[in-house]
């Protein structure tokens, strides 16, 4: 199975709880990593093109992590600007696209 992203969801919007500081910093990063060094076994003629997507959702704050090895020894996480995501289930469905389309860019 190929897999190339992952996701940790959490319902407390609070960014600097242990619950979330642990999944952003540790669980999401390592599991990227070691999903990524697993696709690059599998696939070592693209070693340098190959990319682990991440988010982190805690309450409405959406963090965005990409994870690559574009030096084939060193792997780089490198983290997207914090975006705030919708603030009630009441909105139309088109004020969701711009989230929508973040996590589909990445």
């Amino acid at each position: 199975m190929n897999e190339f992203g992952t996701t940790e969801i959490g319902l407390n919007s609070r960014t600097d709880s242990n619950k979330a500081i642990n999944e952003l910093e540790l669980k999401c990063p390592k599991t990227m990593k070691d999903m990524l060094l697993r696709n690059i076994r599998m696939y070592p003629g693209i070693q340098r093109d190959l990319v682990t997507c991440g988010l982190n959702i805690s309450g409405l704050h959406i963090n965005q992590l990409v994870v690559d090895n574009p030096s084939g020894y060193v792997c780089r996480l490198s983290r997207l600007p914090t975006n705030l995501g919708p603030t009630s289930t009441n909105l139309p469905k088109s004020s969701s696209i711009p989230t929508s389309l973040v996590i589909l860019l990445t």
